[in-house]
């Protein structure tokens, strides 16, 4: 396992290199984010053998009639791919949501790629490219994939959440049922830790439910900072019991 996570991170460096001659060489490629297209956030389950299975949230801000979005990633190599998304929802601001998932990967370096009437624009983390560090974009607050055991007869649900750190006086928290929202409770999450290279923290903390009420069990996250308060709901769907780390 340690010779596999050697050679994964050589991969990415080396991934690092070819795609900073892919990012500065090529001319359909700003060499800073393009304001239609933006990360919104990173989702991150973690598979088998140390792989994961990536999926990019990005936020269009466009009123052209033919869209397309894709993610251009490298992952155990030097081979640059491209997988293309498609459309989520519209958020209450107008802009658009969309998706691109990119399965059974060790770690993967990443710009996206719009399409909007033929015009071409990048997102690529200001001539950095993203990598699985870069959780949020213009998101404030995303929930983390839960991990559950039972024991007896309850469920221990253990939470986390990223943030952007954006003010030192902060509350985060989730707020979820057990009764598909005939009532809810919140628990506050604590500080865990920073995630390096970035303005992001993570906090952490658990619940016990009833075990035979998990089918019930639903929930969100918020993040109250500077007089504000920010939702992560899976964009209005909640999260529910299924949404676990792998």
């Amino acid at each position: 396992m340690k010779l596999l996570k050697r050679v994964s991170a050589i991969a990415l460096a080396i991934c690092v290199l070819f795609g900073l001659v892919v990012t500065t060489n090529s001319s359909t490629v700003a060499k800073a984010d393009s304001v239609p297209v933006q990360l919104y956030y990173l989702d991150n389950q973690g598979g088998r053998y140390g792989m994961s299975n990536y999926t990019v949230y990005v936020q269009i801000n466009s009123n052209a009639s033919n869209k397309a979005v894709w993610v251009h990633y490298c992952q155990e190599g030097s081979t640059w791919l491209d997988k293309q998304g498609g459309y989520v929802t519209t958020l209450p601001d107008g802009s658009e949501i969309w998706k691109v998932t990119v399965e059974g990967a060790y770690g993967i370096l990443y710009t996206i790629k719009f399409i909007g009437d033929g015009q071409v624009y990048w997102a690529n983390n200001n001539g950095n490219n993203f990598t699985e560090n870069d959780i949020l974009g213009t998101a404030n607050i995303k929930v983390g994939r839960i991990s559950t055991y039972d024991t007896l007869d309850k469920t221990v649900i253990n939470f986390s959440a990223t943030v952007k750190n954006v003010g030192f006086a902060k509350n985060v928290g989730m707020r979820y049922t057990d009764d598909n929202w005939a009532s809810y409770k919140e628990v506050e999450l604590k500080y865990d830790y920073s995630i390096s290279g970035t303005n992001n923290e993570v906090w952490t903390g658990s619940i016990e439910i009833d075990a035979n009420k998990k089918n019930a069990f639903k929930f969100c996250g918020y993040y109250k900072v500077n007089g504000n308060t920010y939702w992560d709901n899976n964009l209005g769907a909640n999260y529910d019991i299924n949404y676990i780390a792998r």
